[in-house]
Formats: C-alpha cells, sequence, structure tokens
C-alpha cells in the first residue's frame, strides 16, 4: 500500500453535470492523494470529459475519491460480483496494477453489486480481493454512479481516464486485459 501523502486537505469547489456546486475534500485512506486543480469540473461520462467525482468505500472501509488521483492514468473497471465475464477479467487486475502502478496509473474496480444485486458490503470487497489477489482500490458504489455507465446488466465496463481526469477510453465495449495494457501503454 500506499502512504498517504502529508499536508492539508484540498477543498476544491466544482459543479456537477447538473450545475449544482460540489465542494471536494480529501478523503482520509491509505492510497495516494494528488493535489485537485481549481478548475477542475464535472462534464459528463463521454470522451474527453472529465466524469463526476465517485466516492466510495474500499476494501479496508475508508473512503475513496476519484478525483483524488488527479495526474495519474485511472483505469476504472466496473465489476460486480455475479458477473462471470467480470471475474475473468479480475484475474488480470493484478498483475496490471503492479506492472503500472510505479508508472503512475491506478487500476480501481468500481463494485455496484453483490452476489445478490445489492451494494457490496466491506466484506464482500475484502473477498473479492482475496479471491484474486488484488491490492488495488476496490471501491463499493453504493450511490450508483456506475448506472452513467452502463446500462442493464451489461458488465464488465471499463473506461481509462488521462493524467487531466479526462475519459481517454471511453465506455464502448468491455476490454480484455491485453486491451486494457495496450491502451495505457498509448497514454503513457
Amino acid at each position: 500500500m500506499v502512504p498517504v501523502l502529508a499536508g492539508c486537505a484540498p477543498h476544491l469547489i466544482t459543479t456537477g453535470e447538473t450545475g449544482e456546486p460540489y465542494e471536494w475534500v480529501a478523503p482520509t485512506n491509505s492510497w495516494d492523494i494528488n493535489e485537485v486543480p481549481e478548475e477542475l469540473r464535472a462534464q459528463g461520462f463521454t470522451k474527453d470529459d472529465v466524469p463526476e467525482d465517485l466516492r466510495g468505500l474500499d476494501q479496508f472501509g475508508d473512503e475513496v475519491s476519484l478525483w483524488q488521483f488527479y495526474g495519474d492514468i485511472v483505469v476504472v473497471d466496473i465489476s460486480t460480483m455475479w458477473c462471470a465475464p467480470c471475474q475473468e477479467l479480475a484475474e488480470g487486475v493484478e498483475e496490471t496494477w503492479l506492472e503500472y502502478k510505479d508508472l503512475g496509473v491506478k487500476y480501481i474496480t468500481v463494485m455496484p453489486e453483490n452476489f445478490e444485486y445489492e451494494t457490496p458490503t466491506t466484506e464482500n470487497l475484502v473477498a473479492w480481493a482475496d479471491a484474486f489477489g488484488i491490492t488495488a482500490p476496490i471501491i463499493a458504489d453504493s450511490e450508483r454512479w456506475s448506472d452513467n455507465l452502463v446500462t442493464g446488466s451489461a458488465y464488465p465496463r471499463v473506461l481509462i481516464l488521462d493524467r487531466e481526469m479526462k475519459i481517454a477510453v471511453p465506455n464502448v465495449i468491455p476490454l480484455t486485459d491485453p486491451q486494457i495494457r495496450a491502451e495505457i501503454d498509448e497514454l503513457l
């Protein structure tokens, strides 16, 4: 695990897609927390947009913010526990995470549903991490952020954000691990 960077917690007033004010406050967790520029604004969920911030609890019970990874390339893997293709994709997460994390790449699994089609508990996230040997962040999507990207039960979905938090690889088709790696290589 990467230690939290020391310093003051940034506060950012921004607007979401609906134009309502949003105050970004850095969470307290064990992942990297990068400085977020004051001009960062949520725009939407298509190519070159900055997506709305995602906040949720990770497998350690800590709050994580998608925007805390501003400045890194971020792979956002939206998977559910009951989805067989999601389980196949999860088999390559740790290897990809370890290969690229020192190059400023974060791999985040966003989990909207457990086996009962409910928001995963911390225990569910720990079970997923243990089953696939994942040490990267796994976040419960209790606010259903992923509903902006997934229709029906078309899981997994993967999008990749560039270092400015813009969607570089939109959520068009489920990507395989080799495709994810090729897209990361393009952005490096």
